[in-house]
């Protein structure tokens, strides 16, 4: 399962005093790791937030476990943001009150060397990074991914089922989410992605025109100048015309 976290408001609210915000960090990240998301295996902090990876066995009963568990954990931690390092003697200075919290389910590849594991990659990690990025201004938004059958009435309650299209996991078919009450969903996400298309129009300029936009237009000569023409010599004058 992938979690990604992130801290709303973190670039506004912090000073940009380095020494407070890796003091700031280093409480909250420490925080989130120690009474949240236990049986995360894997964390990488991503600037003003955290990407986990808790790992499950491919049956039916570790899905509906895990999804009970980082669920529980991911409300836990929104409801109690706001106050997570208030018992901190140290961070007495204004910091960030909310956060955005995506969720979702599949294989992964793991990159290790000797054993440790230096990063994950893989679709899930992607789509809990869109979802976050939906949950705004702060909430939870989960993907399909999870058995939201194993969620107990109340839990359930909290959220709201929808349909979105995300960039590039998710352009045309979409998926199905549950996101936390007061989470706004934008309405650009409830279309399919258009798909870029490069357009290209010849550009042509009269005569006329080219001299009135300027020198930085430049058309090409429909026809061949009067000095290659048959029967004109470079410098001659037709005749009845003037220079």
């Amino acid at each position: 399962c992938a979690i990604n976290a992130d801290i709303r408001g973190f670039s506004r609210v912090m000073s940009g005093d380095p020494a407070q915000t890796a003091l700031y960090l280093r409480s909250v990240y420490g925080r989130i790791l120690d009474a949240y998301f236990k049986d995360a295996t894997f964390a990488k902090p991503t600037g003003d937030g955290l990407l986990l990876v808790v790992p499950f066995s491919q049956t039916e009963e570790a899905l509906a476990a895990v999804t009970k568990a980082v669920v529980a954990d991911s409300l836990n931690l929104h409801d109690d943001f706001h106050e997570i390092i208030a018992e901190d003697k140290l961070v007495r200075f204004p910091h960030p009150k909310s956060i955005g919290i995506g969720l979702a389910v599949g294989s992964v590849s793991r990159l290790t060397a000797d054993e440790l594991t230096l990063d994950y990659t893989g679709r899930p990690l992607n789509l809990a990074s869109r979802l976050m990025d939906l949950a705004r201004p702060n909430g939870v938004v989960m993907e399909s991914t999870l058995d939201f059958s194993s969620l107990d009435p109340e839990t359930l309650g909290r959220f709201t089922a929808d349909h979105v299209y995300l960039k590039g996991v998710a352009e045309q078919d979409g998926v199905d989410i549950m996101y936390l009450s007061g989470v706004t969903i934008p309405e650009r996400n409830r279309h399919p992605v258009r798909p870029f298309r490069r357009h290209e129009q010849e550009v042509k300029f009269t005569r006329a025109e080219a001299r009135t936009r300027g020198s930085s237009f430049c058309t090409l000569p429909t026809r061949p100048p009067a000095s290659s023409r048959p029967g004109r010599e470079a410098g001659s004058t037709p005749s009845g015309s003037t220079r």
